[in-house]
């Protein structure tokens, strides 16, 4: 009787057993395939940013280049100004004017896309990945927001210009949009997206971007 009981107990505590073990097991599969599928989404979010950031930095190299082409023609142009003709009103000037540049095909700036960048943080992407990797990410597109706070404020002032504007002031306005201000900063994003993109390749190839 007792011998009966216990293999009753047994068998119970055993039934009991495998099903907590199949639950338990299927429990892990299903956290272990979720987890596989956040990792792969993570990873291609970013080499969707990698992308991106590569698409941004050719746009970059061409303005880049556009730019430097109209310092060339602008200093070629101020070369037949006097002193005197820098206070001149510059529209009606007949020795300057921008649109006589010969590459002149507008201000050249450009728009950066962060379509992916926005998708990812919105999708809860950086929440997979360590903080030195959403640093590196993030201060490149941050630098976008001084590209284009500089640029618009360039472009605003280009915009205004009327017939009192005087020679030296426009001037002064395309140095700063081909020579100085605007060229220089798209020389430095550049270089800080080439430089991040190696960066987050190698953390790609390694791994190593996650938590």
């Amino acid at each position: 009787m007792f011998k009966r009981y216990l293999k009753s107990i047994l068998k119970y505590i055993l039934e009991l057993l495998i099903v907590a073990f199949g639950v338990f097991l299927g429990f892990y599969l299903s956290e272990k395939s979720n987890q596989e599928k956040v990792d792969a989404n993570t990873r291609n979010a970013l080499e969707q940013i990698i992308a991106e950031m590569k698409a941004n930095a050719r746009i970059l190299e061409s303005a880049i280049a556009y730019h430097e082409q109209l310092a060339l023609e602008l200093d070629s142009a101020l070369q037949g100004l006097g002193e005197q003709d820098f206070r001149l009103p510059y529209y009606g000037n007949p020795k300057i004017n921008h649109n006589k540049l010969p590459s002149w095909n507008g201000v050249g700036t450009v728009r950066l896309s962060e379509t992916i960048y926005e998708s990812a943080k919105i999708s809860g992407v950086f929440q997979e990945l360590n903080i030195s990797t959403i640093q590196l990410i993030s201060s490149i597109y941050e630098f976008h927001d001084v590209y284009t706070e500089f640029t618009k404020s360039t472009v605003d002032q280009l915009l205004a210009l009327d017939s009192e504007s005087k020679t030296g002031d426009v001037l002064e306005l395309l140095g700063r949009l081909c020579k100085y201000d605007i060229v220089s900063i798209e020389r430095g994003l550049l270089g800080d997206i080439q430089k991040q993109v190696v960066e987050l390749e190698g953390r790609l190839k390694n791994n190593s971007y996650a938590k």
